[in-house]
């Protein structure tokens, strides 16, 4: 039996687009006759905090769902500060160097597939599975460090300088790659010294059921909702602010945690008139099964960040939902491209406003129309097993 290692940042019990992605990867090998094994950092994302099952433990071994997953200490934080997230990181390279390694070394491993960013984890990661792995695939989702620039947290000086020479050096280190966007293999092949094998591999999400397109009765008052982390780079308390849902004949129902929860909290009972209710976190099955409930999906990015494609767009997509989708590049090329809702350029207050407008004077024809595109993309483009069987292809051929 073939033995894979995934090497990552996060994995469930935590939520978002990351770890959702690694537990399909760990899930797919599995089912298709791979021994895997999974090493991350202690759940803590998106809080900040270890989770309170796994704190004051330097490692904790357990299955989940069969997958052996070793979690090793690391310092959490989700500060927009530099120097907290740092130390995060620097606690993970040495995690990884002292807890991770020694059992690496022992249980050697056919291919390793390492999760970037974040970039010195990834790293070290990357050093780690070369002195015991066969083969590595690098899994990249972000283009660091000029994510970190588009967003803000570094400028184009001796830090990003020095991150950028640990991007590139991945790249010539590793046998292979994943990337989560066209754009994002695009530049891994710009800097890459060799031609190495490549696969795209989408955050593509499983649906509940693929033949649910009937429209949801919702009266006059339409319903969007936004479903993931509420952080410094989606925007949603900006959105919330300068936004009045009610107003465009529609109710926003937010589910997710994050930095900004509160503060989104305390905006939506202090301005009810705004149609903003923030709602308990589900787990990804139980908001699986209330997504047909909705007329449209949220989907912003504060800043235009190169490779990103929300992980909430397949989300939208799997479940037949409408997209109001607030960011640029690949993912509005999508929307575009296949029909799937409304675009308007990141921090476009008035463009995003017009969209719900539009979205909510939708008829009901106009809206199973919609549905229909959106079903139809989901089967012939956004297929998550037949992405599956490319994938495991191409690592039976990368072998």
């Amino acid at each position: 039996m073939p033995r894979v290692t995934l090497i990552c940042n996060s994995f469930p019990p935590e939520t978002g687009g990351a770890p959702g992605r690694i537990y399909q990867l760990a899930k797919l090998l599995q089912e298709n006759g791979y021994a895997v094994r999974v090493i991350s950092a202690m759940p803590n994302y998106p809080l900040g905090a270890i989770f309170p099952a796994y704190r004051g433990r330097l490692v904790v071994n357990e299955e989940v769902e069969g997958i052996r997953v070793k979690r090793i200490i690391v310092y959490p934080s989700n500060s927009k500060k530099l120097f907290p997230r740092a130390l995060s990181m620097l606690s993970h390279v040495l995690s990884l160097w002292l807890l991770a390694f020694p059992g690496m070394l022992f249980r050697r491993s056919d291919v390793a597939i390492v999760s970037s960013p974040p970039l010195l984890a990834a790293h070290t990661g990357l050093l780690l599975a070369k002195l015991t792995s066969k083969k590595v695939l690098l899994n990249v989702s972000d283009i660091w460090p000029l994510s970190a620039v588009e967003m803000g947290a570094i400028s184009k000086g001796g830090h990003f300088r020095f991150l950028h020479w640990i991007e590139k050096r991945m790249y010539r280190l590793a046998d292979g790659f994943m990337g989560q966007s066209e754009e994002i293999i695009r530049h891994i092949r710009q800097l890459s010294k060799k031609e190495k094998p490549a696969f795209l591999y989408r955050n593509l999400q499983p649906g509940l059921n693929a033949n649910v397109l009937e429209v949801p009765a919702t009266g006059s008052e339409k319903k969007i909702i936004y479903a993931g982390l509420l952080g410094h780079a989606q925007g949603v308390l900006h959105i919330c602010q300068t936004v009045n849902f009610k107003a465009l004949g529609a109710r926003l129902f937010i589910y997710g945690n994050g930095p900004e929860r509160k503060a989104i909290a305390a905006l939506a009972a202090a301005h009810p008139e705004k149609g903003i209710v923030v709602c308990d976190t589900l787990t990804q099955a139980e908001l699986s099964r209330q997504m047909h409930e909705f007329d449209a999906a949220l989907i912003p990015l504060k800043y235009p960040i190169a490779g990103a494609v929300p992980s909430k767009l397949f989300m939208a997509i799997a479940h037949r939902l409408p997209v109001l989708f607030c960011a640029g590049g690949e993912g509005a090329e999508m929307v575009r491209a296949y029909g799937l809702g409304w675009v308007s350029e990141p921090g476009d207050k008035a463009g995003l406003s017009e969209n719900i407008s539009a979205m909510a004077a939708q008829d009901v024809a106009g809206q199973k129309a919609l549905r229909e595109r959106v079903g139809k993309a989901a089967m012939e483009k956004f297929d998550i097993n037949r992405q599956g069987s490319a994938f495991l292809q191409f690592l039976r051929n990368f072998q």
